[in-house]
């Protein structure tokens, strides 16, 4: 959450984290702020307003020691200097998010768990993909899921019914997705504006190995992708972790031994 923090910090905070597991680590970036709006205003308290854009090119300056030499915090290094630099992961869920990481040559992960819309997921990956940095690398492009997997399509359809995905609609014309509906309605209090919320069933990809199998193979092939990152809405740890563990069994023939 970057807008909460100078890029400063987080590059230090990083800096440590990769020199604890070198080569383990990624630093993500999500563009909103969230949280409920006094929570990030007490975030944000005296803190560096400029835009994210600005404190992006900042942060991988810090992180590759490349402050340039008309910087007002030139010579300033994040401490430790860790032996593999950090790559940049950019999460979002709209297009623009997807030029910003494309211009700056990041990594992009679309949040397909907030955003289930196919024509903006299309779109943004085709954004990404035609305008990217190439003077930065190349594209690596990443859909975010919910996702459970079962033994059969039929348990995992009963376990997918129990999520859902609230949003709020507020009168400034902002909108939000919520865990709950009471943080919806805690978020409407403290927003200070008139506001609705709506309740739906939450895009979760699910069923059996095979249907799951299919269905990520479509999605890597229709958006070109690197990589998914999975979430797993299962209230039973043993549930939750059986999946998993059968979602990789799905694709053991794939995973490098």
């Amino acid at each position: 959450m970057l807008q909460h923090y100078s890029p400063y910090k987080v590059a230090e905070n990083f800096h440590v984290l990769e020199s604890l597991a070198p080569n383990r680590v990624d630093l993500g970036i999500g563009r909103a702020p969230g949280g409920l709006p006094h929570s990030t205003k007490a975030l944000q308290q005296g803190n560096d307003m400029r835009p994210l854009f600005e404190k992006l090119i900042e942060l991988e300056q810090f992180l590759h020691d490349k402050l340039e030499p008309t910087h007002p915090l030139h010579g300033l290094k994040a401490q430790p200097i860790p032996r593999y630099p950090l790559h940049i992961y950019l999460l979002g869920a709209s297009t623009s998010s997807a030029s910003v990481a494309a211009n700056l040559g990041f990594s992009y992960v679309f949040a397909q768990f907030i955003n289930s819309d196919e024509n903006t997921i299309a779109e943004a990956f085709k954004t990404y993909q035609k305008n990217f940095n190439m003077e930065k690398g190349t594209p690596h492009s990443i859909l975010a899921v919910s996702l459970i997997v079962t033994d059969t399509d039929e348990e995992a359809k009963e376990l997918a019914a129990d999520a859902k995905i609230v949003k709020i609609h507020l009168e400034s014309g902002k909108t939000l997705t919520l865990p709950s509906v009471e943080k919806a309605e805690e978020y409407g209090k403290q927003a200070g504006e008139n506001y609705t919320i709506t309740t739906h069933d939450a895009n979760i990809i699910h069923g059996s190995q095979e249907t799951v199998r299919n269905t990520l193979l479509i999605l890597q092939q229709t958006y070109h992708l690197e990589e998914f990152i999975i979430t797993t809405p299962i209230k039973d740890f043993n549930k939750r972790l059986y999946s998993y563990k059968i979602l990789k069994d799905a694709f053991s023939e794939l995973i490098p031994r």
